[in-house]
Parts: structure tokens; C-alpha cells; sequence
């Protein structure tokens, strides 16, 4: 029998963390709400990349990915709160959901 080529395998030092995000805006915000999360994700201390990016009906929502080597997502939502500070006060209400890959 051939030996399973996955088994006892060192597991990955790393995941894949999916984090979808949806609020309300209104939609004089949209556009400076874009400008800030591109500028965002230029960030040298953000390590998160926009999957996806949408307004439909007054719902901003948006999935974020990236890499992380201890499961955390914390840093990453600080770092989107403060993106849409920069255009909103006070801050909508986020509807966060973390997947780990």
C-alpha cells in the first residue's frame, strides 16, 4: 500500500481568514467610503486584500481576505473601522462573519 503523501504532514503555519462585512450608508457616502478602503488596503500595516465590494439599496458590503498566522482578525477590523471613520461619524453599526479557511 503506497503511504498517503499528506499524512503527518506538519500542519500549515498559516490560514486563509475570510471576513465579510456589511452596514448601512447612505449614498452620498459611497464614494468616499470607496476612496478610503482604497487607500486602506495601500496601507503598508494592512495585510487584507477586497474580494468583493457592493452597495445595493442603502448596504455597503464587502469580503476581505488574507493570510494570518494566529487566527486573529482584530487588527484587520480596526484598521476598516477607522477607513470608514475617516468618511462616517459616527461609524455604522458592521455586520461582521469570520470564516477560516
Amino acid at each position: 500500500m503506497t503511504p498517503d503523501p499528506f499524512d503527518a504532514k506538519p500542519q500549515a503555519p498559516f490560514s486563509l481568514m475570510r471576513i465579510d462585512v456589511s452596514f448601512e450608508l447612505a449614498p452620498e457616502h459611497v464614494a468616499g467610503v470607496e476612496r478610503a478602503l482604497g487607500a486602506y488596503v495601500d496601507h503598508p500595516d494592512v495585510q487584507t486584500e477586497i474580494v468583493t465590494c457592493g452597495y445595493d439599496d442603502g448596504l455597503f458590503q464587502l469580503q476581505l481576505c488574507y493570510f494570518s498566522t494566529t487566527g486573529r482578525y482584530r487588527n484587520e477590523l480596526a484598521w476598516l473601522h477607522k477607513a470608514v471613520q475617516s468618511v462616517v461619524v459616527p461609524v455604522p453599526v458592521f455586520t461582521v462573519q469570520i470564516r477560516e479557511d
